[in-house]
C-alpha cells in the first residue's frame, strides 16, 4: 500500500532514494482528518476528502494528544483533497495546514523535530527515511520539498519551497520572483547548524553544508561547501554520524558510488 501511495503522490520521485524496502511493507491504514476534528482534536476545517495515512500506533497517540505528531490548521476556510502520511513514531512531528491540496509525506525512522508550514495552494513535502533533525523548519508552497533518507539535519535550519514574498520590477511592475521551484535535498546530506536553504537549488548526495551557510545555488555530490552564500572549498569528502569512526552507514554509501 506504501509503495503504491508513494508513487501516486510524488510520482517524478524515485522511491528508492526516499524509502527503505521494510519501510514500504508497514502495515498503515486510512483514516479521514475530519473523524479527528469529530474528537475535537483538530479544528472543524477538513472535509473528508482530506486524508491521513498512517500505523495504528501513530493513530493513538494523535487521540491521545501526545506531543510526537500535531496536527494544526492556520488557515480561514475549509481545505479539501490534502494527503498526509506519518510513519515514523521516533519524531516529534508538526505539521501545519493553510490551505487545500497538500501533500505531506513522513517516512519511518525519522529522529527529532520537524516543523512544516504548508502555505498557499498545492504545497507538497516529502521527508525520506531515517532523516535526523534537531529543530528544522520547513516552509512549503507549490511544486514544494523533497529531502532524500539518511539525512542530517542540524538546529535552527531553514528549508525554503518559496520567497515569502514578492519582487517587484520598477518599470515593468512583474514580479518576477513568482514562479515556484522544487527544492531537493538528495539522501545523506549533512546541513549544519543554522543552514538556510532557498528556493530551487539541489543539494547532491553525501555533500556537507557548513554551519550558519545560505545556499543559494546546486550543491555538487560529496563536497563540502560553507559560507554566504555557499561555495564549495572541497570535493570527495562526506560524512559519518561518529566523530571517532566511519560508521557502517557511511561505508555503505561509499561502496554505492
Amino acid at each position: 500500500m506504501i509503495e503504491k501511495l508513494f508513487k501516486s503522490m510524488f510520482p517524478e520521485t524515485s522511491i528508492d532514494t526516499m524509502l527503505d524496502v521494510e519501510t514500504r511493507t508497514l502495515p498503515i491504514k486510512e483514516y479521514a482528518l475530519s473523524e479527528l476534528a469529530a474528537k475535537q482534536i483538530l479544528p472543524d476545517f477538513f472535509e473528508p476528502s482530506c486524508k491521513l495515512f498512517t500505523t495504528a500506533k501513530i493513530y493513538n497517540d494523535i487521540l491521545q494528544r501526545k506531543k510526537n505528531v500535531e496536527i494544526k490548521f492556520l488557515g480561514k476556510k475549509k481545505v479539501v483533497n490534502c494527503t498526509l502520511v506519518i510513519l515514523s513514531d521516533t519524531a516529534q512531528i508538526r505539521v501545519m495546514f493553510r490551505q487545500s491540496h497538500a501533500k505531506v509525506f513522513i517516512g519511518a525512522k525519522c529522529e527529532g523535530k520537524f516543523d512544516i508550514r504548508l502555505n498557499n495552494l498545492k504545497p507538497t513535502i516529502c521527508v525520506g527515511d531515517a532523516v535526523t533533525s534537531r529543530g528544522m523548519h520547513i516552509a512549503v508552497h507549490g511544486t514544494g520539498i523533497s529531502i532524500g533518507k539518511q539525512c542530517l539535519i542540524g538546529e535552527d535550519v531553514v528549508i525554503q519551497g518559496h520567497d515569502a514574498h514578492g519582487i517587484v520590477d520598477i518599470d515593468t511592475l512583474e514580479l518576477i520572483n513568482s514562479e515556484d521551484a522544487q527544492t531537493i535535498i538528495e539522501p545523506r546530506v549533512w546541513l549544519g547548524k543554522r543552514v538556510i536553504v532557498l528556493p530551487g537549488n539541489r543539494i547532491c548526495q553525501g555533500a556537507i553544508i557548513g554551519a550558519a551557510s545560505v545556499v543559494t545555488k546546486d550543491v555538487p555530490a560529496c563536497t563540502l561547501a560553507v559560507g554566504i552564500p555557499a561555495k564549495v572549498i572541497k570535493h570527495g569528502v562526506t560524512w559519518s554520524r561518529s566523530r571517532y569512526k566511519v560508521d557502517e552507514e557511511c561505508k555503505d554509501f561509499i561502496n554505492s558510488l
